[in-house]
């Protein structure tokens, strides 16, 4: 049961095509084995009655025609006859031991047909010699090995033509849904250029996803974007507040303090809205023609956000610049990851050092935290996942949202442990001309 469950998984590993063709081979290896050994048991089946028949009928003519001149007959019949109760030709002791009846006997370089029977009491034995018909079997034997070998490789040939005629409508179909672009509907549905077989319902069941996935994902933009809406909106309105309670000359330092939180606080989330908001729509171009800020600019703006909060858990913040760093970047989405990025180096660092290492066209934040497990780091870019540590909240958006804007940009992120503790993620990028 398990041999054929492993061999049923791995038939299903290898394309239609392959599968195709190696069902026409193995078909006809068998069709044509089975062929072969019953033409091969039939030919000596009639061999056997018909040489059997012949030798009869020759003993009978031996013993009833002419028995006057043995020799002579022999040879006419073109045989050799054995009694048992003959003088000049009794059967040799080499050959008392055959079976009545038909028998084959091959040697080294002789073929004989012998043919046994008691007739009257008397035991015969007829001996013919069959090389010219073993010749003919041989020459038999080649035929069938040669049939039997382009059987099989016309029926690759064929199975491989076949097989690619019944795969091209599936393979079409394959890179038709491929190449369709989820953010621009396609006005001609799939199925109109396939039939009503099992390709075309296939088509039509891909038509019917693609409709519900469009208006999943137009239901999706209205919410972004009427959610986008009114929480800019908010945040504006808190904003412009916050400038206006800092130009007051009526506040403490504290409540200075207090009101320019929260106006970071406001800034920070409308940069936020807007990154998930351009994420939302999937296009690539509206990020290109945002905000552009260069690599060494947006490290030491976040440099110059973080300290305080670093500072008060003892940890440090350092910047360092190995390479290039004045490459042009999406500021909204730079920002955003360099945030979260510094965040969560915050949240699971304890005590040490947090390094801001900028690189050409590369970014790394790297810290002497708890670092993260071989088999976590495949996972903490899933979304809502959170690596164990009791005293960080959240829901573990944070690096899924970094990974989010890496592939909608076309940059890379990665991550790896540090020994003996800590753990670096790192960035690549290409710049993006201003």
């Amino acid at each position: 049961m398990e041999l054929a469950t492993v061999l049923r998984s791995k038939m299903h590993n290898h394309p239609l095509r392959n599968r195709i063709v190696a069902a026409f081979v193995t078909l006809t290896f068998i069709v044509s084995s089975v062929f072969s050994f019953v033409i091969f048991k039939v030919f000596h089946y009639v061999e056997e009655q018909t040489v059997s028949r012949e030798l009869d009928h020759k003993l009978s003519y031996y013993i009833y025609d002419i028995r006057s001149n043995e020799h002579a007959v022999m040879q006419v019949l073109g045989v050799q006859i054995f009694a048992s109760n003959s003088a000049t030709h009794p059967i040799p002791e080499e050959l008392a031991h055959l079976k009545f009846g038909f028998t084959e006997i091959v040697q080294a370089n002789h073929a004989l047909h012998a043919y046994r029977r008691v007739i009257n009491g008397i035991d015969y034995l007829v001996i013919q010699d069959q090389d010219n018909l073993e010749t003919y079997e041989h020459a038999l034997y080649d035929g069938m090995v040669v049939g039997f070998i382009l059987s099989v490789l016309v029926a690759a040939l064929m199975g491989w033509l076949l097989a690619k005629r019944l795969a091209a409508p599936l393979v079409k179909l394959t890179e038709e849904v491929s190449e369709r672009d989820l953010a621009k509907p396609s006005p001609v549905p799939l199925a109109v250029g396939y039939g009503n077989d099992e390709i075309g319902r296939l088509a039509r069941a891909f038509d019917a996803a693609f409709a519900q996935l469009d208006m999943a994902l137009q239901r999706e933009r209205l919410f972004t974007s009427d959610v986008s809406h009114e929480l800019r909106t908010s945040l504006m309105i808190i904003a412009a507040a916050s400038d206006m309670l800092l130009k007051s000359k009526t506040m403490n330092n504290k409540d200075h303090q207090y009101i320019e939180h929260i106006k970071t606080a406001s800034e920070d989330t409308t940069k936020l809205v807007q990154a998930f908001l351009i994420l939302a729509r999937s296009k690539r171009e509206e990020s290109e023609v945002s905000e552009k800020i260069t690599l060494r600019a947006a490290a030491n703006t976040q440099l110059e956000k973080w300290a305080n909060e670093f500072k008060l858990k003892n940890l440090e913040l350092i910047l360092e610049e190995r390479g290039s760093s004045g490459e042009f970047l999406n500021a909204v989405f730079l920002d955003t990851v360099m945030s979260n990025l510094l965040r969560n180096a915050l949240y699971y660092t304890d005590q040490g050092i947090v390094r801001i290492i900028l690189e050409t066209n590369q970014l790394s934040i790297e810290d002497t935290g708890m670092g993260i497990p071989v088999e976590e780091q495949a996972r903490i870019f899933d979304p809502f996942y959170r690596a164990a540590n009791p005293i960080v909240d959240g829901f573990g958006l944070g690096l899924s949202l970094v990974q989010r804007i890496c592939r909608h940009q076309g940059w890379r992120v990665d991550v790896k442990s540090i020994v003996p503790r800590g753990s670096i993620f790192t960035v690549t990028f290409m710049p993006i001309s201003p």
